[in-house]
């Protein structure tokens, strides 16, 4: 048995099905802050610049 196929059998049946859609769940949510961080600067922090420019924040 090599070593890919002892750590698959370790975490179960499942655990290879689950991996995907749990990390297009994380990826989602996580897009989802950035828009609420990003309208709260545009409206209070920020406002006199573009929302182009507001956007370069969340890429640093």
């Amino acid at each position: 048995m090599d070593r890919h196929e002892d750590i698959s059998s370790s975490l179960g049946p499942d655990a290879e099905r689950t991996t995907a859609p749990g990390t297009a769940l994380i990826m989602f949510s996580t897009l989802g802050y950035v828009k609420v961080f990003q309208a709260y600067y545009e409206t209070n922090q920020l406002q006199g610049h573009s929302p182009d420019q507001i956007a370069w924040i969340g890429s640093l």
